[in-house]
């Protein structure tokens, strides 16, 4: 549990001090569902490749998790240690799996479309400047990743990414996202309940 909290703690931190340079819209005009102006909170901001296998070390390596998305991310699964998220946007189904009872419960698409948000990039070189970010380029997970690095407050906050993915965030010493692996890759029948989980 000490974990969990550690790490929604450090997101929490990035995402306020991020808040500075995000801005409504992208690069190609895709809107941020977060943002309060946007009517009925349901565009979603999806990834630049259509598919890819994840492997990171979240909270300094303490918590490992794999995301696998297709069709740019419409189509969305999270494995940690306990559970597993699944999101299929074009059936407006989402599914929260708990590994060690086999057992699964339908939950809202939004609730995962917040764990998938964790991993998108959603700010560009002109909000990170603004904010007074400066940028460099860093190999992560063998990907050539825009790292972006600045101040909120005395707090030094880092921000990697490759094609509108998450590669890396730090605060001062913590890493909170680090990717390892990267495959252009997802699994066939990623995106369903198995068929040997039961409904709660």
């Amino acid at each position: 549990m000490k974990k969990v909290f550690r790490f929604r703690f450090l997101v929490a931190i990035m995402m306020i001090a991020a808040m500075g340079c995000t801005s409504c819209k992208k690069d190609n005009g895709v809107i941020d569902p977060d943002e309060p102006d946007v009517p009925g909170g349901t565009t979603t901001v999806l990834f630049k490749i259509k598919q890819a296998t994840i492997t990171y070390d979240m909270v300094d390596g303490e918590v490992k998790k794999t995301m696998i998305f297709d069709d740019n991310g419409k189509k969305f699964r999270l494995e940690e240690a306990v559970y597993t998220y699944i999101l299929d946007e074009a059936a407006n189904k989402a599914y929260k799996l708990q590994k060690s009872t086999k057992t699964y419960e339908e939950v809202t698409v939004s609730s995962v479309q917040i764990e998938r948000k964790t991993f998108i990039m959603a700010i560009n070189d002109a909000n990170f400047a603004t904010a007074g970010y400066t940028k460099s380029s860093q190999t992560v997970a063998g990907k050539t990743c825009s790292v972006y690095s600045g101040k909120a407050g005395t707090t030094t906050v880092v921000f990697g990414g490759w094609n509108d993915i998450v590669f890396l965030a730090k605060t001062n010493s913590i890493t909170a996202i680090e990717a390892k692996t990267i495959s252009e890759t997802a699994a066939a029948g990623s995106f369903t309940v198995p068929s040997d989980y039961t409904k709660k």
